[in-house]
């Protein structure tokens, strides 16, 4: 997904554009699939993917090329942080994964109910 998205990126805005509207959803889709078979170690992979997925929103909003971000857990100085908490919108559901100082990390799915 990071070849597409250079890809796109290098391309005119227009482009930028259909990312979000035609690629999020595969981001969305690969994320509903590892937490449904929870491959091993999947809940890096998602937390992984969701960042990858948030950082190619800002630069469609910002339309600007590749930004060079680091991740929460990669800060040595968080060390004393009680844990990194993501929350992930999958329409259906929202999916919590609390990340410990000791790089373990809970999983919890709450199920959306649209009345």
């Amino acid at each position: 997904m990071t070849q597409i998205r250079n890809n796109l990126l290098s391309s005119n805005l227009d482009a930028q554009f259909f990312y979000y509207e035609k690629v999020e959803p595969v981001y969305r889709n690969y994320m509903r699939l590892l937490i449904a078979e929870q491959y091993s170690h999947f809940e890096r992979q998602v937390i992984e993917i969701n960042q990858q997925l948030q950082v190619a929103q800002l630069e469609d909003y910002l339309k600007c090329g590749k930004l060079d971000l680091v991740a929460l857990d990669k800060i040595d100085n968080l060390a004393g942080a009680s844990a990194i908490i993501h929350i992930i919108d999958l329409d259906n559901t929202i999916e919590v994964f609390a990340q410990l100082p000791d790089y373990s990390i809970h999983h919890h799915s709450a199920p959306l109910f649209i009345t």
